[in-house]
């Protein structure tokens, strides 16, 4: 019988443990945040790197484009330079 009452004595002073030191841990954890304030910069940064990876997972704008390129500004004509075309790009 006294095993049993040493048992739920020591088992009740655990878990009372248990609860004050995270009671504690909170305290510890807000006292952190308010002396270090480059704890909350790296929270706001980490919010903003994940709105930013929302915004890069999303498709990029249609685009369409007509190049006209190495054209001679004189004739316009597009076999007199080998290097001169028309492009299509989408």
């Amino acid at each position: 019988m006294l095993r049993k009452k040493n048992f739920m004595i020591i088992l009740i002073s655990l878990f009372s443990f248990i609860l004050l030191a995270d009671e504690n841990l909170n305290n510890l954890i807000s006292e952190a945040m308010k002396a270090n304030p480059e704890i909350s910069v790296i929270e706001f940064q980490i919010k903003a790197l994940k709105e930013k990876e929302i915004f890069v997972q999303k498709l990029m704008d249609p685009m369409i484009a007509l190049e006209y390129s190495n054209v001679p500004y004189n004739t316009w004509k597009l076999d007199e330079n080998p290097m001169s075309g028309i492009q299509l790009k989408l």
